[in-house]
């Protein structure tokens, strides 16, 4: 398991974050969106704990990306019902 958590972090950190999905699941999911619930996991797993957020914190932080993806979301379907 620490095998994978260095292969996914060694890959966050060059900036692949898309490769890190599911194939099925690349078009589908924005980049700022896959980085910012990376950024969000490895700041959970951080090895300190003084250098974890508190849940408030992570609360807070998911809410601000379903924000992101439910306005990807209406502008999606705008744009399909535009016609």
């Amino acid at each position: 398991m620490i095998l994978i958590f260095l292969q996914v972090f060694r890959k966050y950190n060059e900036g692949s974050v898309v490769a890190l999905l599911d194939p099925l699941m690349q078009e589908a999911v924005k980049t700022d969106v896959a980085v910012k619930m990376f950024d969000l996991a490895f700041n959970c797993a951080a090895p300190v704990r003084s250098d974890r957020p508190d849940m408030k914190t992570v609360g807070e932080q998911l809410w601000a990306i379903r924000q992101i993806t439910s306005r990807v979301l209406v502008a999606q379907l705008q744009g399909e019902n535009d016609w």
